[in-house]
């Protein structure tokens, strides 16, 4: 699944739930991984198959970014900040007009 190569290592099964769990929460900051597991839920199920050198590679690559998600870019952070700020304010119970927070939302959204 990860190199797509025919290598005469043995193939290994993805045989528990944590491991796929792990394997696809990793596969969304890779984005040939995540174009490769897209629509893939369980890689049990699917019968998914590594090499193991191949796996253990793609794990220390995405497990020391450090960062929850890669494919944050500063446009789509700060976005998220105005939709976290709208968030309070509403619960507080302060109201907006659509008309008065779309021009923020695409001012931030293009920079």
């Amino acid at each position: 699944m990860f190199c797509q190569m025919d290598k005469k290592e043995n193939l290994h099964n993805v045989e528990t739930l944590s491991t796929s769990t792990k394997i696809l929460k990793l596969g969304h900051k890779d984005h040939t991984m995540r174009v490769r597991l897209a629509g893939v839920t369980d890689l049990v199920a699917d019968e998914g198959k590594y090499h193991l050198k191949c796996y253990r590679k793609f794990v220390r690559d995405n497990e020391t970014s450090g960062r929850e998600d890669e494919c944050v870019t500063p446009a789509t952070a700060c976005f998220q900040n105005v939709v976290d700020e709208l968030r309070v304010r509403l619960a507080q119970g302060g109201v907006y007009k659509l008309s008065s927070v779309q021009p923020l939302t695409f001012l931030v959204y293009e920079n």
